[in-house]
């Protein structure tokens, strides 16, 4: 298995995507490391926490820049995301990790390849919050994202 390297893309939106946020990128070379599937010989190191922003959404989109042509493949990738869940005045009711399987358009129980150009965003997944709701990335949380293929 081997790991692609990039920058993950976080965007939150309206369900409908019509209001779309500014992008929250962390580079794979910072976040990986902590993914289920870590590849053999990769040193495991402390994670950083997320970045601080205020920014928040029905829809938590998650995509992908990569730094080389390739193709990642949903069955060799995982991630967890430390998000916080806000109600409808944005008041903080709860926390949640989501995990790879649990978004839409990347599960790795659905066996999907994306083929990734140098250079250029990719969508990968997205996660609705439950209704009435929004996501904010939790900034006293982590988030591990290893995006791979079998070769």
């Amino acid at each position: 298995m081997a790991e692609e390297h990039g920058t993950i893309r976080f965007q939150f939106a309206d369900k409908g995507e019509r209001q779309i946020s500014p992008p929250v990128d962390m580079h794979t070379s910072r976040i990986s490391t902590g993914a289920l599937a870590v590849p053999t010989g990769e040193k495991l190191r402390a994670l950083p926490n997320n970045p601080q922003v205020q920014i928040a959404g029905a829809r938590l989109i998650m995509g992908f820049i990569s730094d080389a042509s390739d193709t990642i493949e949903s069955e060799e990738s995982d991630c967890e995301i430390d998000v916080l869940v806000l109600d409808g005045r944005n008041r903080i009711v709860g926390s949640e990790t989501i995990k790879l399987e649990a978004m839409t358009g990347f599960k790795p129980s659905d066996s999907v390849d994306i083929v990734c150009t140098a250079n250029t965003h990719q969508r990968v997944a997205y996660k609705d919050a439950p209704e009435g709701h929004k996501y904010m990335l939790n900034p006293q949380g982590k988030t591990r994202v290893f995006l791979g293929d079998d070769t």
